[in-house]
């Protein structure tokens, strides 16, 4: 998995990772400023071009917290197997 860029919504960090042919991975951050960032959430796609719906999934975790829906609404995503 290579790591790609680091984009911010909302003040989330979201880091966009790159699996090769086996698609994308986003790992949505808490918000920065926080005392004790953690990793909310990975969604991931096993399409190489589906990286834009992939954002928008990342992009309703951050969403769906500020909504008080909280992390454990969105467990972290088991890696699918090569």
């Amino acid at each position: 998995m290579a790591y790609r860029e680091l984009r911010y919504y909302r003040s989330h960090p979201l880091e966009v990772r790159e699996c090769g042919d086996s698609g994308w991975a986003v790992h949505v951050y808490s918000a920065k400023g926080q005392d004790r960032p953690h990793k909310m959430a990975v969604v991931s796609s096993p399409s190489p071009g589906g990286l834009t719906d992939l954002m928008r999934r990342a992009r309703a975790v951050v969403d769906a917290e500020g909504e008080g829906g909280g992390a454990i609404s969105h467990p972290v995503e088991p890696r699918a197997r090569a």
